[in-house]
């Protein structure tokens, strides 16, 4: 019951500083995401939600970083050269730009199936209407 709670204050403060204007909020160093592309399957498919870290970089590592087009990438590192950083997510055939090791906004160190979030959520959800519904019965 703790560890929910304490997901769920670390997830209430990065949405508050989500509404602040903050690109990639985190909490102790910790952000939170979605893969939005097939770029990085099979290992990460579209839809996963990832859970990042700000540590030490090496290559092969799956990081997420600012684009130069202003969007989050999520790809794996295939070069690191003093504070350039090179990636390239497993599913495309050509490499990203390289980018400064600056932009990096962590190291993904969880990931999963989005619904595995959703169907849990859903089913308490739908379980507290039916309860919250439905009148007590009452025997006399």
């Amino acid at each position: 019951m703790a560890l929910i709670i304490f997901i769920c204050i670390i997830l209430i403060s990065c949405f508050v500083q989500k509404i602040q204007g903050a690109h990639h909020p985190k909490i102790f160093g910790y952000g939170f995401g979605v893969v939005l592309t097939g770029s990085m399957e099979p290992n990460l498919p579209a839809g996963s939600f990832i859970v990042i870290h700000e540590e030490e970089i090496k290559e092969d590592d799956i990081i997420t970083y600012n684009h130069y087009t202003g969007r989050s990438v999520t790809h794996r590192v295939i070069e690191i050269d003093g504070d350039t950083i090179k990636t390239q997510g497993d599913a495309n055939n050509s490499a990203d730009p390289e980018f400064k090791s600056s932009d990096v906004i962590g190291k993904v160190i969880l990931h999963f199936n989005v619904l595995w979030i959703l169907i849990p959520v859903m089913i308490y959800a739908i379980g507290s209407l039916i309860y919250a519904f439905i009148p007590e019965r009452k025997d006399n």
